[in-house]
C-alpha cells in the first residue's frame, strides 16, 4: 500500500532520490507519484540536467603557487585547541561559593537572640558568647541603641552545629549593665538551616559546571596563531 505525498514534499526529495540517498521506502512513494505526475516527471529531468552540468566539469588543480596561498591562509586562521578540563570545574566551585555567600546574608542560618529593655540612656549592646562549660566569653557583635526602641534581635551565624555555646547580653551607657541572662543554645538548631544552604549551592553550582561542559566553548578555546 502506497504514502500519498505532496507536490512540495515530493519536489524537495527528488533531488535526494536522484542522488541515491533517499531511504528505500520512500523511494517506492517517489516512483509512484512520478509515474502519476508528469510534472513531477519535468521536475526530475531538470535535475537530471543540474546534476550533469554539476559532474561534467572537467577537474583542475591548482598551480603550486595558487596551493602555497591557500595554505598559507588557512595557516593563519586561529587554531582551536582543547581548553583545560578544570575551567568548568573551577567556574562552578566558583558560583557554588558565591551562591552560598549570598544566601548566607540572605538567609541567616544560625541561632537567634531576642531582647527587650525598658531603661534609656544605653548606647549599645554587646552580645558575648562562650562554648558550653567553658566560661571564656568572647564579644560577637556590638548592636548601636536606637531610639524608641525597647525590642532588639541578633542572629549568630558564625558557629559549628556540633557546639552548644552560652550566650549573655549587656548594656553599654555610662556604665555596662548586663540586659539578660546566661543562656545555653544547642547549636544544632542552626543545623537545618545550613545544610539547606550548602546543598542549594552545590547544585546550582554543579547545573552551571554541566552547562559549561556542553557549551562549545567549554570544550574549545581559541589559544594562539600558528
Amino acid at each position: 500500500m502506497s504514502r500519498k505525498i505532496s507536490s512540495q514534499k515530493l519536489r524537495e526529495w527528488l533531488p535526494a532520490y536522484l542522488n541515491h540517498t533517499l531511504p528505500e521506502s520512500d523511494r517506492a512513494t517517489i516512483e509512484i507519484a512520478l509515474r502519476q505526475s508528469t510534472e513531477a516527471q519535468k521536475d526530475l529531468s531538470v535535475w537530471r540536467e543540474v546534476r550533469t552540468a554539476a559532474t561534467g566539469q572537467p577537474w583542475q588543480t591548482p598551480s603550486p603557487t595558487v596551493r602555497q596561498k591557500i595554505m598559507a591562509q588557512v595557516r593563519s586562521v586561529p587554531q582551536l585547541r582543547q581548553s583545560p578540563q578544570w575551567l568548568p570545574w573551577i567556574s562552578g566551585l566558583a558560583l557554588t561559593l558565591a551562591v552560598m555567600i549570598v544566601l548566607w546574608t540572605i538567609v541567616q542560618p544560625g541561632i537567634g537572640l531576642q531582647w527587650s529593655v525598658s531603661s534609656d540612656g544605653l548606647t549599645a549592646f554587646r552580645i558575648y558568647r562562650a562554648p558550653a562549660g567553658s566560661g571564656q566569653f568572647t564579644v560577637v557583635d556590638e548592636i548601636p541603641a536606637r531610639p524608641n526602641t525597647q525590642d532588639y534581635a541578633f542572629v549568630d551565624t558564625v558557629l559549628w552545629p556540633a557546639q552548644s555555646y552560652v550566650y549573655r547580653i549587656e548594656g553599654v551607657g555610662q556604665q555596662q549593665l548586663p540586659v539578660s541572662q546566661s543562656i545555653t543554645v544547642d547549636g544544632l538548631e542552626a543545623l537545618p538551616g545550613q545544610l539547606t544552604i550548602l546543598l542549594t549551592s552545590l547544585i546550582i553550582g554543579w547545573a552551571a559546571m554541566y552547562v559549561l561542559r556542553q557549551l562549545p566553548f567549554g570544550n574549545r578555546q581559541l589559544r594562539r596563531m600558528v
